[in-house]
């Protein structure tokens, strides 16, 4: 009776359940029922359960052997990662095929079979969880490889822990190092901006994180000729009375205004907190019911004229200026979201609202008529009213009947028509 028992399992080979090894360590299991070949030709069995689960770290690239001191008849593996996503579910022997980019926790969930045929000594089934912290190098991607002047690109990066290590350099000089803030789920980006004034060129960028160094490559196109009246870097005209201009565009006031404008652009710009295209004022009903008419586009040379003499004044264009045409008050609404930055008054931009979109993008709202309906530190959803504008009393170096929109990574001022569709600014994305 004692050779049939239970208790007798010591006494058998077979007796001895199977080992499951992965990455060098033997992991119990977590459920195992296993039956063998006792005296008399009667099966015994055995049932096993295991408590918590093993914790591993490896990096990605490097293989996750597997082995079991008895081979299975049939095993499979699922592999979740830290959100639950199942992303592999196949033979253990596949397991090579799983590539994975992201940092991130895995469960490794591994169900093993040894099947019952006539004569054998043990057949049973087991499951084994495991986890494992994958470490994956850094990854820098661009989200295009060619712009215009004026226009900026975005580089995004992974499995990046600290911002401030991130090293670069630049073929070709560039006025300023891209700075680097979360900008998604595990991703961190950083704009790209080339100046209006560029000659158009190619920049080789090397990024650099860990043992990672990486180069992306950026090629600066002279003009962009399809975007016509809003951005050809051609001469336009403004008509101001001489008053107007000798009260708000003197040589102190100009200098006054450069030194405000860098003062705000240095501040520090948090997360990304934009979400999608930004909204274009010349579209139906976002500023007017009709739609505002582009007045003058970005980086246009503007000669500043007094009737017909000229003042032999000139400035390049850092944003666009809209026509008014509203007798009553009317609201000026925020292109994205974002927090408000700054709120004053100033010769030249007269009241003026900016906004802080994040990742240094800012964005610029110029010769309100009323800019107290936000305060600095508000936070704003894209559509939400900063100002109100209309045909009279703009405020500022204006004409009447404008308003002006302006845009700038860091420092420098940007063309936003490439951010008014395909899904505004367009981060680089990282699939598992």
């Amino acid at each position: 009776a004692f050779l049939s028992n239970e208790l007798s399992n010591f006494l058998y080979k077979s007796a001895v359940t199977p080992d499951f090894t992965a990455l060098g360590t033997t992991v119990p299991a977590q459920i195992l029922e296993w039956n063998y070949l006792a005296a008399g030709g009667i099966y015994q069995s055995l049932t096993l359960s295991g408590t918590g689960t093993l914790n591993f770290a490896y990096k990605s690239g490097d293989t996750i052997p597997m082995t079991f001191s008895v081979e299975p008849t049939v095993c499979t593996v699922q592999v979740t990662g830290a959100d639950g996503t199942v992303l592999f579910d196949a033979s253990y022997k596949n397991l090579n095929t799983l590539s994975l980019r992201k940092n991130t926790v895995l469960t490794f969930e591994t169900k093993a079979s040894w099947t019952k045929t006539e004569g054998c000594e043990a057949y049973g089934e087991a499951t084994y969880v495991f986890t494992a912290n994958l470490t994956a190098p850094a990854e820098f991607r661009i989200n295009t490889s060619e712009i215009y002047r004026g226009e900026f690109a975005v580089v995004s990066a992974i499995n990046i822990d600290d911002v401030s290590k991130i090293t670069f350099s630049s073929s070709e000089p560039l006025p300023y190092i891209p700075k680097f803030s979360k900008s998604g789920d595990g991703v961190v980006s950083a704009l790209i901006p080339v100046s209006y004034g560029c000659s158009g060129t190619s920049y080789v960028l090397t990024f650099g994180y860990g043992d990672v160094s990486q180069t992306l490559g950026l090629t600066v196109k002279y003009d962009k000729e399809t975007q016509g009246y809003r951005y050809g870097y051609k001469d336009s005209s403004i008509d101001v009375n001489s008053n107007l201009f000798n009260t708000t565009y003197t040589d102190v006031q100009v200098e006054t205004y450069n030194k405000l404008v860098k003062s705000i652009c240095q501040q520090t710009s948090g997360d990304a907190m934009f979400d999608g295209a930004f909204l274009d004022y010349e579209d139906k009903g976002v500023l007017q019911t009709n739609g505002a008419r582009l007045w003058l586009g970005f980086a246009r040379n503007v000669l500043i004229y007094n009737g017909k003499t000229s003042t032999k004044k000139s400035f390049i264009h850092t944003g666009l200026d809209y026509g008014v045409t509203s007798a009553t008050a009317i609201d000026v609404p925020a292109l994205n979201a974002g927090k408000v930055c700054y709120v004053g008054t100033d010769d030249v931009l007269g009241k003026f609202v900016v906004v802080d979109h994040g990742c240094g993008l800012r964005s610029w709202y110029s010769h309100l008529t009323d800019n107290s309906i936000v305060a600095v530190g508000d936070a704003v959803v894209k559509g939400q009213s900063l100002g109100k504008t209309a045909k009279t009393g703009a405020t500022g170096f204006t004409v009447e009947g404008r308003i002006h929109i302006g845009l700038t990574a860091y420092d420098q001022p940007v063309a936003p028509y490439g951010i008014w569709s395909d899904g505004g600014i367009i981060l680089s994305s990282f699939d598992q």
